[in-house]
């Protein structure tokens, strides 16, 4: 309940400023942006979006290497000596298996990574709404012009799908190393949510909302593809509809992911 009292407040919030915006922008005299950039000829950015763009870039590398780099270290480090206890994941996994036998150190690496590739991905998922859709308000406020605001939104979504796949792909390995790809998407505790009468098991992650979501996601990016969108642009706005459900199973794939979006 208190996550859908705050998604209807931010929309009315945002709603309230995006209307607000529009009266403060008031008619504008357009000028092409990018006259002092012409030099870079390909990227076509002003100052603004440089700025932004160098922000968005350093918390992504920050965030995720900060998290990952410490935790491949413990994984190279020399083993633990005898009477070592196993954390929570790997407990259970004694527990469920009848034994346990460590991962390569490889694996466990790239649990890691994709893990944290996951987490790391809200960023230009957070961005891709409100704050900078191609339409934004907001973005017009600042008296920036539709063109870049539509170059930003189409390369955050690229970075969150290059996030995300690495995300979804990754964990795809790690369970094919484990044996259990068809057991962490379709067993009770991975469909969680999505099955309401699961009881118990509805705690965790729902794996297989986090395939939907991902699945929803490439498909709206290859019909984004430049090719594509110059020769069908009605498909391409049609599909770009996918992104309620790619918004929309992030948040059940991961409930942290509501405050987010």
């Amino acid at each position: 309940m208190l996550q859908v009292l705050i998604t209807t407040a931010s929309l009315v919030l945002a709603g309230v400023a995006a209307g607000a915006s529009e009266l403060l922008v008031g008619q504008r005299v357009w000028a092409w942006p990018y006259a002092g950039w012409r030099p870079l000829r390909i990227v076509e950015v002003t100052w603004v979006g440089a700025v932004l763009w160098l922000l968005i870039l350093a918390s992504v590398g920050y965030w995720y290497f900060y998290e990952v780099i410490p935790e491949v270290v413990r994984i190279y480090s020399p083993p633990p000596p005898k009477g070592h206890s196993y954390d929570d994941d790997e407990q259970s996994s004694v527990e469920s298996d009848g034994g346990f036998t460590p991962p390569g150190k490889w694996v466990q690496a790239l649990d890691t990574a994709a893990r944290q590739a996951g987490y790391v991905s809200m960023i230009p998922i957070s961005l891709l709404g409100v704050p900078l859709a191609r339409s934004s308000a907001m973005w017009r406020m600042a008296g920036l012009s539709f063109e870049e605001a539509v170059s930003v939104h189409r390369n955050l979504g690229v970075l969150a799908m290059l996030l995300t796949s690495f995300h979804a792909l990754g964990y795809g390995v790690v369970w094919l190393q484990w044996n259990s790809l068809f057991q962490n998407l379709f067993s009770a505790h991975a469909v969680a949510g999505l099955n309401p009468w699961c009881g118990e098991h509805c705690h965790g992650v729902s794996n297989l909302s986090g395939l939907i979501a991902w699945g929803a996601g490439v498909i709206l990016w290859a019909a984004s593809i430049e090719c594509v969108r110059r020769a069908k642009y009605l498909f391409f706005i049609q599909t770009h509809q996918l992104h309620y459900v790619f918004f929309g199973f992030t948040c059940a794939h991961w409930s942290f992911g509501v405050w987010y979006m």
